[in-house]
């Protein structure tokens, strides 16, 4: 939905999402992938998918990985989740499909970025939009998983 915005969409949005867009060209076998996931990576996307469901916007950005918020500023985040977020209603159903653990993701720049990084997919209906795939990309920081992209296609 984002990329659907009827406005072109900011560069630094762009690049925020081209992480989270990586996921989509991998195949991922559902089963093993869920198995090999960090309980830890998948309880913190989970709580910040919740914090956008909520409506927390900007404290989604508060918590996003330092990468994240070089990308994109807050401002700009919040208004791209409210003209994602707001017309597809509530989040009615979460499904998790696929989680995809990474050493590295290429950047923006071409360059490949290194550390742990965790790709989930679901598999979520809205109220006003029966079905979507969120991509959500994080990332170990500090010991701690942060959200590094998030993206969302309508029809998943």
């Amino acid at each position: 939905m984002i990329t659907c915005n009827r406005k072109r969409l900011p560069r630094h949005l762009a690049a925020s999402l081209l992480l989270a867009l990586v996921a989509l060209t991998l195949p991922v076998a559902a089963g093993q992938a869920l198995q090999e996931a960090d309980p830890a990576a998948v309880g913190a996307i989970k709580a910040w998918l919740k914090s956008i469901d909520e409506g927390h916007y900007q404290q989604s950005w508060d918590s996003a990985s330092s990468q994240f918020q070089k990308a994109i500023t807050s401002r700009d985040w919040v208004a791209a989740l409210e003209s994602a977020r707001k017309p597809a209603g509530a989040c009615t159903k979460r499904t998790l499909g696929s989680v995809l653990p990474q050493n590295g993701l290429p950047d923006p720049n071409g360059k490949m970025l290194k550390g742990e990084f965790v790709i989930a997919q679901f598999q979520s209906s809205f109220t006003n939009l029966a079905a979507a795939l969120e991509t959500v990309t994080f990332e170990k920081e500090n010991g701690t998983w942060k959200a590094s992209g998030y993206f969302i296609k309508p029809g998943g």
